[in-house]
């Protein structure tokens, strides 16, 4: 048991000196955030409000309507205890993952305290959007994945099949072609009971497909988050394409008005006119369904990205960013080499996170590699600098810390390498079964597909999303010093102590 009371202990130690640092719930996203459902269409009206949101999967906006129906008056309180819950679940996810692939039992404890510990979780545990709980999700369906493949109990692959279900309709990035990906795996691995994969995957898979044939229904596309996803892909395609070829372009019609409102300077009445005529082109019905119909938010004034409006305009979106990859592919190809750049520095820089400001010395120290950098920068390497383009593109670099940041990149990109010939090697011994196999892939996957996903159709956010798979990192990494722990105590000359239970022994290193 004490692996648990340490990792316990490390985590509420260490939330309880956040909290005495000043480090509060940034909750400000129910009022400003694209993704989230305007509050009180959530409090009046939510079951019809998710029935009709068509820019985001549900499951993320209904937990936060039963949270504000619930605790009206202490929805916050509710929000940071969920929040921390799910963190400390993560925690015991991760060392169990660790443990299914044989980590010595101190690695594990030590690389699970390492990351619970890690200012950008901490950060994104105090930040009211979804990826925590898709940190989490990933995790414990690695875990499931690879106990119901070694155990073929029936409760572990309905908990498999049933967290996977619940990341595709939290989050958009995971496609009804990624369940089914991974659930034909299962069902070949599983020869023997195939009957039983089909019954405990049948509730979540038909709930996925209810959800996208609602979609294909109510809104002509088969999609989970097009408006958001035609909206990222729109500002990848046009962000580094010169001003005046934008300008260029729009006059020429061979693209909306939508992306050139900014760069009109000396055209305002030619671009008033354009953009007079684009609107009635848009011809949208009300429908009677508040979130369909209300062009900004009640609450916070904002734009009401889930409007049936929105969901008009995202097809402009996507003929735009198919215009600009065709009169200009370089802007786009500068945007993505960008997004790579910023994947490997320290996550989350989506935008001002007001609590970096009390996290920051203790940041610095725990990015220890990328000190120098954020010393060249004047202390600002954490604000803004890589949320915005422009400052990330002016931020000062040397020798040094360009070398530095190399190490980070060859770091990630060995421990890819190491998982790539664990699965190999874990291939060709059939005694390390298919749970071993087929959870290696599953997260050596999702370590490519999540960030390649976002930096090739989303033009922010590339670290958050490598740190998605984080954990999956460090479980490789686990593997890699208990393969080398193991050859030192053997040449030491003692027996390897580490109790039976784990994939594989490791020794075919």
């Amino acid at each position: 048991m004490y692996p648990y009371l340490i990792i316990s202990v490390v985590f509420v130690l260490s939330r309880v000196l956040s909290l005495l640092a000043g480090v509060e719930f940034q909750w400000d996203g129910l009022i400003h955030g694209a993704q989230i459902v305007d509050p009180q269409l959530l409090r009046e009206r939510l079951a019809q409000s998710i029935f009709y949101l068509h820019s985001q999967p549900p499951l993320f906006n209904l937990y936060l309507g039963i949270i504000l129906n619930i605790f009206p008056e202490h929805y916050v309180s509710a929000f940071r205890i969920s929040y921390l819950a799910v963190g400390y679940v993560l925690g015991l996810g991760l060392y169990e993952l660790m443990r299914c692939f044989a980590v010595r039992r101190g690695i594990a404890v030590v690389l699970t305290c390492f990351f619970l510990v890690n200012p950008g979780l901490i950060l994104l545990e105090n930040w009211l959007l979804y990826s925590h709980f898709v940190i989490c999700l990933l995790c414990w369906a690695a875990v499931f994945l690879f106990w119901y493949l070694r155990d073929g109990r029936a409760r572990d692959g309905a908990a498999l099949f049933a967290v996977m279900a619940v990341l595709v309709m939290t989050h958009g990035i995971f496609h009804l072609c990624w369940f089914g990906m991974f659930w034909l795996a299962v069902l070949i691995a599983r020869k023997g009971s195939r009957r039983q994969v089909i019954l405990v995957s049948f509730l979540p898979l038909m709930l996925i497909f209810a959800l996208y044939f609602k979609n294909l229904i109510l809104f002509g596309n088969f999609t989970t988050s097009r408006a958001w996803m035609a909206y990222n892909f729109l500002e990848m395609a046009s962000k580094n394409v010169p001003v005046p070829l934008i300008r260029q372009y729009c006059l020429a019609g061979e693209v909306s008005p939508l992306p050139c409102g900014q760069v009109m300077n000396g055209h305002q009445e030619e671009y008033r006119t354009m953009l007079v005529a684009w609107n009635r082109q848009l011809n949208v019905q009300p429908t009677g369904i508040a979130i369909l119909d209300q062009i900004t938010k009640p609450t916070g004034k904002g734009e009401n990205w889930h409007s049936a409006r929105y969901l008009r305009i995202s097809e402009y979106f996507l003929s735009d960013a198919v215009a600009f990859l065709r009169l200009h592919p370089q802007g786009y190809a500068r945007t993505v080499k960008r997004a790579y750049a910023m994947m490997f520095y320290p996550a989350p820089t989506d935008l001002t996170f007001y609590n970096r400001a009390r996290l920051q010395p203790y940041e610095n120290w725990y990015n220890i590699v990328f000190a120098y950098q954020n010393h060249l920068a004047d202390g600002g390497l954490y604000k803004d600098r890589l949320r915005k383009w422009y400052e990330f593109d002016a931020m000062p670099r040397d020798l040094l810390s360009m070398n530095l940041y190399g190490a980070v990149v060859l770091f990630y990109l060995g421990l890819l390498g190491c998982g790539g010939i664990l699965l190999l090697r874990g291939w060709r011994q059939a005694s390390c079964g298919p749970g071993y196999v087929i959870t290696l892939f599953f997260m050596l996957f999702n370590i490519v597909y999540i960030p390649v996903v976002c930096n090739f159709f989303a033009w922010i956010g590339s670290n958050r999303y490598r740190f998605m798979t984080e954990p999956f990192n460090l479980v490789i990494l686990g593997i890699i010093l208990t393969v080398l722990a193991d050859r030192v105590w053997g040449r030491m000359g003692y027996p390897n102590l580490r109790k039976k239970g784990g994939a594989v022994s490791l020794v075919m290193i």
